[in-house]
């Protein structure tokens, strides 16, 4: 039986005594060695398998958080696309208003205004390829702008309340299209007020709403006789986009992004 406990012993790591290079005071004889074992092993291994447990959730959470963020970088692509779009229609809208005003002009033999309209329609081609300067700001390495994480800490309910979030998302073009270079914190903040005065119901004070229920004058409609534009107006390449955005949440509906799409016509 001693012969058995020590070569279980030195399976599990133990030495004799002449051999052992430690500090002799700490050896121990085969017997105690394995009787150690039996008594720790048990308790090592429950600590491992809780380590391993804690460590894939941890795995879990990383790849969680890396899938979200590629597909933040993917909707933001797509909002600056949809961006570049809208600015590219919305220059060629007014070349054309122009183009109709300075041939009106030139009917009338009103030469002052052709020429006035020749040289806005100067400028607009020159505002239409101006670059803005480039700022030195070092993108962050996750593809999100460097402003974006201390205006998130003011705006918590970014990616909290979906409708609020959704509607954020499909402003981003619009603000980038009626203000040209705008950028970083002005770019969030401008976002951030627009947002504020479409639900001003979901920042106020419920007891100060009291005071500005009530309003005169009639509600919004249609002025115009215009057909009102839907989803059928669209472009096939519109329509792909509208469905895409749509289901991204990025509009509540297909009639929001219509009512985008169209809002230069208006």
């Amino acid at each position: 039986m001693a012969e058995e406990n020590e070569q279980r012993a030195r399976r599990m790591g133990w030495v004799p005594e002449d051999e052992f290079k430690g500090d002799p005071e700490k050896w121990v004889d085969a017997d105690t060695f394995v009787q150690r074992g039996e008594e720790i092993m048990p308790v090592l291994k429950e600590n491992l398998g809780r380590m391993e447990t804690k460590f894939e959730s941890l795995q879990g959470e990383y790849r969680n958080s890396q899938e979200k963020i590629e597909q933040l970088n993917k909707t933001l692509e797509r909002v600056v696309d949809m961006s570049k779009t809208a600015s590219k229609r919305a220059y060629q809208r007014a070349l054309r208003d122009l183009k109709k005003q300075q041939r009106e002009a030139a009917k009338n033999g009103d030469l002052d205004t052709y020429d006035a309209i020749d040289r806005q329609m100067e400028e607009l081609g020159e505002e239409s390829v101006k670059e803005e300067p480039k700022k030195e700001t070092k993108p962050a390495e996750d593809g999100v702008h460097p402003d974006f994480g201390g205006w998130h800490k003011e705006n918590l309910w970014y990616g909290q309340d979906k409708e609020l979030t959704a509607f954020a998302n499909g402003l981003g073009p619009i603000v980038a299209q009626e203000i040209p270079g705008v950028d970083g914190k002005p770019f969030f903040d401008e976002v951030t007020r627009r947002v504020k005065a479409a639900f001003p119901q979901k920042f106020e004070n419920p007891m100060k709403k009291k005071a500005d229920v009530v309003e005169g004058g009639g509600g919004e409609g249609e002025s115009g006789g215009g057909k009102k534009k839907t989803y059928r107006d669209l472009p096939q390449e519109a329509k792909e986009a509208c469905d895409e955005f749509v289901s991204q949440g990025l509009f509540k509906d297909r009639q929001a992004y219509v009512d985008e799409y169209f809002v230069e016509e208006a």
